[in-house]
């Protein structure tokens, strides 16, 4: 029996775009987040709030040209993230306390929906590893926003931007170094 290559496309083209504009999305409010802690909580609602939003409709959108066996994860997660940025625009009468318990729900979904796409793309993705750890930095951050709900609004806001530049940073890079995996079935 002959072997015959198969390309999977898992970060090339359009999705690696996809994944570059999330990562300096989430470079960009994580400074404007970090060199601002004293903002007020109704630009911080916005700014989470449009972040969570473009990064749901961006997940969503990367799943009509990806090809991965469970793109579903990715698709899910970004629904589940344009919800949550509607709710954090919209929801009348949030509290701080209730945005960290959405920013730390988004975080753990997000993470998790990372972290079980990196291991399916693992055979055919050579920076899986960098998704896998992107997830677990998610879920990390996201346990620390549900154990300390209480934290102050500008630890809040210090803690939200620092992620956000290193989830960026780590975006970014994911995107310059995937690559397309020939295989052989």
């Amino acid at each position: 029996m002959g072997s015959v290559g198969t390309s999977v496309a898992i970060f090339t083209g359009p999705n690696r775009m996809a994944l570059a504009v999330q990562g300096i999305l989430a470079i960009i409010f994580g400074i404007i987040i970090a060199l601002y802690p004293s903002i007020t909580f109704a630009i911080l609602r916005l700014v989470v709030g449009l972040f969570v939003l473009i990064w749901g409709i961006l997940a969503v959108a990367r799943t009509f040209t990806q090809k991965p066996a469970n793109r579903w994860t990715i698709f899910i997660g970004g629904i589940i993230a344009i919800i949550l940025g509607l709710i954090i625009l919209f929801a009348s009468g949030i509290t701080e306390t209730l945005v960290a318990y959405l920013i730390a729900a988004w975080a753990i979904i997000w993470g998790i929906v990372q972290i079980v796409h990196s291991f399916d793309a693992r055979k055919v993705v050579a920076t899986w590893l960098v998704g896998a750890i992107i997830g677990i930095i998610s879920v990390i951050f996201g346990i620390v926003l549900v154990i300390w709900p209480g934290l102050t609004l500008m630890a809040i806001i210090s803690l939200i931007g620092i992620y956000l530049v290193f989830f960026g940073i780590l975006e970014i890079i994911w995107a310059l170094v995937s690559t397309e995996v020939t295989r052989t079935a």
